[in-house]
């Protein structure tokens, strides 16, 4: 409900203590199929988000593609909301280990949600990391029996830039630093290989505004 998350910080943190703009500057982010549960969350009600961080999205529950009543992604249709987002995925998503699924299944990954994505978008793809790098060193090292990950790559590289893009976009987005939004269409920007691409939806970086809306009411801003 609107409303309960300063209420939970204020009872957390004291009523002395200044609030941040929880209303204005909201947003949500997720990882794997955690990106299937904030996009049903907003495709009911955008609520207070104004922006999404998608990492290594996947739709759906189950990797084989068995069951296919709960996927919130129709094949050749758009989402129900818009909403600007970064997605950060890797070169080693689509990869299975011994005949496991994939973490991300091609059908259910990354260019499913870019179809189907509504609001502007940039995409980063990190060419030589894996579905679990994102994790500590120990969750990884129970992810990687199943999702793929060389050794050789520097984690702690990986993680870097996952933080500076989301640091870019979201302070482009809240902060007003619009110009910021074209290092994100600039594979050089960071240490590592990565790709990159973006879907603007015939914006420039300064008409892209923080927020959501949802397609079947008002289309009011929230």
């Amino acid at each position: 409900q609107e409303g309960s998350l300063e209420q939970a910080l204020r009872e957390s943190w004291g009523a002395e203590t200044p609030m941040p703009d929880v209303k204005g500057r909201a947003a949500v982010m997720g990882q794997s199929e955690g990106n299937h549960d904030v996009g049903i969350a907003l495709s009911l009600n955008c609520s207070i988000a104004k922006a999404a961080v998608l990492i290594d999205p996947v739709d759906g529950v189950d990797p084989y593609g068995v069951i296919k009543n709960q996927n919130l992604i129709k094949v050749g249709e758009k989402l129900n909301f818009s909403i600007p987002a970064l997605i950060l995925d890797n070169g080693l998503d689509d990869k299975a280990n011994f005949g496991e699924p994939p973490c991300m299944p091609p059908a259910m990954g990354t260019s499913r949600w870019m179809k189907a994505w509504r609001g502007p978008f940039w995409r980063l793809n990190a060419t030589e990391y894996g579905h679990v790098d994102c994790l500590d060193s120990r969750s990884a090292a129970v992810g990687k029996v199943i999702c793929p990950s060389h050794r050789w790559t520097n984690k702690a590289d990986y993680r870097s830039m996952l933080a500076d893009a989301i640091h870019i976009f979201l302070g482009a987005l809240f902060f007003g630093e619009k110009a910021a939004l074209a290092k994100l269409e600039d594979p050089k920007f960071t240490l590592i290989n990565v790709t990159v691409d973006h879907d603007l939806k015939g914006l420039t970086h300064s008409e892209i505004a923080p927020r959501c809306r949802n397609t079947d009411t008002e289309m009011k801003d929230i």
